[in-house]
């Protein structure tokens, strides 16, 4: 299958391809991505389709399971939101109280009279 032809199938399949990524990711981004993903596999590793009339159904696989590859990087983190016990302002607050620490001991290391020197170094 060369360039032309490998063009034509994907965007013969392109409708099949985003129903199939739709019905198992939900969100539009991912599976534009996902598509896009699996259209590069694929050109990549065309050398290994045995028959193009099997095409459309390989690329439906790859997409099939770039949709789960992405599900399953996205189950390995948890929203902060979505913790218990997670409160977002008490934690500014606490960022907040962190500087105005912080900005007060620098201002008063600013007005120290000792210069500045590095041990071992004149």
């Amino acid at each position: 299958m060369d360039q032309q032809h490998f063009a034509q199938a994907v965007m013969a399949a392109e409708g099949s391809l985003y129903r199939v990524a739709k019905s198992i990711l939900h969100n539009d981004e991912d599976c534009a991505e996902t598509i896009q993903n699996a259209i590069l596999k694929a050109y990549q590793k065309l050398n290994i389709l045995r028959s193009d009339q099997y095409f459309k159904t390989w690329l439906t696989r790859i997409v099939t399971n770039e949709c789960y590859l992405i599900i399953r990087h996205a189950q390995r983190y948890v929203s902060l939101e979505d913790y218990p016990g997670w409160d977002a302002d008490a934690v500014e607050a606490a960022e907040e109280a962190l500087m105005t620490e912080e900005s007060e001991v620098l201002l008063e290391l600013m007005q120290l009279d000792v210069p500045y020197t590095c041990p071992g170094r004149s």
